[in-house]
């Protein structure tokens, strides 16, 4: 009876996300078209449409720590990945105006894929060349005032660890920008929508807003090590007190590293 309600329930959230999605891509076609007129307005749609979205599907999201975000400065925000509802969850979510940083595929997607292209960065994950352009991207937004937010993990992990070894791209923006660092952590996503399948159902999402890591007077060379390390602890804390034995997962569910390789188009 599960299986049969995950089914339906999934039909119905891609019924609903080919409908609104199109609502949402005309609208933001229009917003796009007016270029510094509407920026602002172009980057907040895609947020109240996104609620939208994930109230049509009955996702629930409870912040925690949500005054951590008042009078947030310019910061590199960085969330651990589980599942793709995370990235729909943190465009609904994330405070003013922001960039992402996402895997290159997202733009061969129906809807969103031309907006991700204009509206954020991305990299192709098998491409070093790739991987320093996203870098120069993500100096250049941050210059500008944007936030920056980004998945460290690089991969939607549904691995047996807590967390995958963290790429150090936002946290170089944000040592060679002075920019601090804000850590929030999502519990809830891949039991939602896990992966590597394509089953949504209801349910609650918490948001951990954590806290600010300060980069004043901290440098690339000497501090990245430090700084990954000290984000790592953190996010620990919160996962294993939710998941002391682990993540839950399906028997049956497909071997993570696996699934990376057939998702790269050459070993790293």
């Amino acid at each position: 009876m599960k299986k049969v309600f995950a089914l339906c329930w999934t039909i119905y959230a891609m019924l609903t996300f080919i409908v609104l999605g199109s609502i949402f891509f005309l609208i933001e076609l229009v917003l796009l078209s007016f270029g510094k007129l509407t920026y602002r307005m172009a980057h907040r749609w895609p947020a109240f449409m996104t609620k939208i979205l994930l109230f049509s599907w009955g996702i629930r999201v409870k912040q925690h720590n949500q005054a951590l975000l008042k009078n947030l400065p310019q910061s590199v925000i960085i969330l651990n990945h589980r599942s793709d509802l995370d990235a729909l969850i943190a465009t609904a979510y994330m405070p003013d105006i922001y960039k992402f940083i996402g895997k290159r595929e997202l733009v061969n997607y129906p809807f969103i894929g031309m907006l991700v292209e204009r509206l954020y960065i991305t990299v192709d994950r098998s491409s070093k060349e790739s991987r320093i352009q996203s870098m120069r991207n993500m100096k250049k937004q941050g210059s500008r005032g944007a936030h920056i937010v980004v998945f460290p993990e690089g991969w939607s992990n549904f691995s047996d660890d807590y967390l995958l070894e963290f790429r150090r791209g936002a946290f170089k923006v944000a040592l060679d920008l002075n920019l601090p660092v804000v850590v929030c952590t999502l519990i809830g996503t891949h039991e939602r929508f896990p992966k590597p399948k394509i089953q949504l159902t209801p349910g609650a999402v918490d948001m951990y807003w954590e806290t600010i890591i300060s980069t004043k007077g901290l440098n690339y060379e000497e501090h990245v090590e430090e700084l990954k390390a000290q984000c790592r602890t953190i996010f620990l804390k919160r996962l294993k007190a939710v998941y002391p034995e682990g993540y839950p997962y399906d028997r049956n569910r497909m071997d993570f590293e696996k699934w990376k390789l057939k998702h790269l188009k050459k070993p790293e």
